[in-house]
């Protein structure tokens, strides 16, 4: 840890990587569900529970203003647009859940038996894809504070598409049209999953799928075969 801190601060202290190290130590979990995306106010506070963990000693940069956690706020300068508000939660939601798949990857035995492969490979796959969208939002946060630039929630937060392709007709066979809803209900039972654990089938601890456009895919796809096997059902009774 104390390597990893020495090198965090010559590379000039990014504050989500800070957050990353944190989270390794296995402490602190609500320290920084409190701090996280709140760099501007709590840069310092970081610095100093890092040193602390790595058995360094906390020497603030000569010249550093006062911690702004340490100012009183002046009225009216500190209301955050709720554009960024949205995309701060956000933000703080899936820092949070990715220092839980940080938790269950350590916890995973140190074997590389198929099963434990496998699920540190979903591990990592998902922590990849997060971490890009954790980035993806930090910029957007940055450049709000940085540039006063509000993020585009469009394409951050994208939206299903309002008009999706017509579904093919329905069989007029009873027996096809049984047959079509039981693939409409497996293939959303795997989807699901997908979305759940990250897997076809059911694990025996959650593993979220982030958001994104691949959950938003599948997300639209459920709700389309739900809506498929309820023409099919009045179908049949009809």
């Amino acid at each position: 840890m104390k390597e990893k801190v020495l090198q965090w601060i010559e590379d000039g202290c990014d504050y989500n990587h800070g957050l990353t190290l944190l989270a390794e130590t296995g402490k602190h979990k609500s320290l920084i569900r409190s701090i996280t995306g709140r760099e501007h106010r709590y840069t310092n506070k970081l610095k100093y529970e890092l040193c602390k963990a790595a058995g360094l000693q906390y020497l603030p940069v000569p010249g550093d203003k006062k911690d702004p956690a340490d100012l009183p706020e002046e009225k009216g300068k500190n209301k955050i647009p709720e554009e960024v508000e949205q995309v701060i939660k956000e933000h703080s939601k899936l820092f949070n859940l990715r220092a839980q798949l940080h938790e269950q990857m350590a916890s995973l035995p140190e074997d590389n038996e198929d099963e434990t492969v496998k699920k540190r490979k979903n591990l990592s796959d998902s922590i990849e894809i997060m971490s890009a969208r954790i980035d993806l939002l930090f910029a957007a946060k940055e450049a709000f504070y940085k540039e006063h630039k509000l993020p585009n929630l469009s394409v951050l937060f994208p939206e299903a598409p309002a008009n999706p392709p017509a579904a093919e007709p329905l069989p007029e066979d009873p027996k096809e049209l049984r047959k079509l809803k039981k693939n409409l209900q497996t293939n959303n039972t795997k989807d699901q999953n997908q979305l759940d654990y990250q897997d076809d089938k059911k694990a025996a601890k959650p593993n979220p799928m982030p958001s994104g456009p691949k959950r938003l895919k599948l997300e639209t796809r459920i709700k389309d075969r739900h809506v498929q096997i309820e023409q099919i059902d009045y179908k049949l009774i009809s």
